[in-house]
């Protein structure tokens, strides 16, 4: 059998001994690889579980965020509701400034218009709301019903019917004020007329 020289055979050993070098480096590189891989894949799992859990927060935010809206859209309508109830209310105010105003007028234009008549002695709407005197002229005799009577000559007295009980707490300062423009002394204000009075 052909034999080698010694010199080749180094040769030879040398020449595998570089091989599995770069073998070594190769499977080292592939570990290396493997490992990036196995690195990587666990963080996209980790992403993957990351993502879900962004999703799942992010619906939840636009669950909220549709609800708020929703809630915000309601309380809008009701504040704009308020505020038309409160233009209303302020439409209100001033028509009820001018019924008062028209009907303190008018009440002082009737009281002036009873001053100015003779009636015999009774009790009428008038009397009965404010505690005018029932001896005062000022009033028509009627026999006691439950309509009371109106003023001879003035169709307005009706009026008193509606606006007396709206001032209802200042009655008395009224009838005070109302005896003061006859001429009819306050001190001699007779009180329970047909077991009732003034208003109280």
């Amino acid at each position: 059998m052909f034999k080698k020289a010694p010199t080749e055979i180094d040769d030879l050993k040398k020449d595998v001994l570089s091989k599995d070098k770069i073998f070594d480096n190769q499977v080292a590189q592939i570990k290396q690889m493997i490992d990036w891989m196995t690195e990587i894949s666990t963080k996209l799992e980790k992403n993957k579980v990351a993502k879900a859990e962004a999703e799942r927060q992010m619906n939840e935010v636009e669950l909220k965020v549709s609800i708020a809206e929703s809630k915000y859209a309601s309380l809008s309508e009701k504040i704009g509701k308020f505020r038309s109830s409160l233009e209303e209310v302020s439409k209100w105010e001033e028509t009820i400034q001018e019924m008062v105003a028209q009907y303190e007028n008018e009440i002082f234009l009737i009281f002036r218009e009873l001053k100015n008549k003779s009636f015999k002695e009774g009790c009428d709407v008038v009397h009965c709301a404010t505690g005018v005197p029932s001896n005062s002229t000022l009033f028509q005799k009627h026999t006691v019903g439950p309509t009371p009577l109106v003023a001879k000559g003035s169709n307005t007295v009706q009026l008193l019917k509606k606006v007396l009980p709206m001032r209802n707490s200042q009655a008395k300062d009224l009838s005070v004020d109302i005896m003061d423009l006859l001429g009819e002394d306050p001190n001699k204000r007779e009180e329970n007329v047909h077991g009732g009075g003034g208003l109280a």
